[in-house]
């Protein structure tokens, strides 16, 4: 895919990985497609936290956790409600989403 860092695999896997089980996360989603600004490729992520989460660190601590899974640095984390997330309870199946 043409990300705004170059030509390179986007590891979807690896995003996931970073994401699946983490305890401060309700549900989460990664959507990839071209941003509205440009051509470029862009990675976002929408995390739900839980009501007891540290909210200050987490969209930190899940980028870093992502960048060490799959090798990048998403374009945007977001948190969001649960009902706030792309495409509200689609299956797990479903959580990775093209625009």
């Amino acid at each position: 895919q043409q990300l705004r860092t170059g030509t390179r695999a986007v590891d979807v896997r690896g995003i996931a990985g970073a994401l699946v089980g983490r305890a401060d996360l309700v549900d989460w989603r990664i959507v990839l497609g071209p941003s509205a600004r440009d051509d470029a490729d862009e990675v976002l992520v929408y995390v739900a936290p839980t009501p007891d989460a540290d909210q200050s660190d987490l969209a930190v601590a899940v980028a870093r956790d992502i960048r060490t899974a799959a090798g990048l640095l998403p374009t945007q984390v977001l948190l969001v409600e649960r009902s706030e997330l792309p495409y509200d309870g689609v299956p797990l199946s479903r959580r990775v989403l093209m625009r």
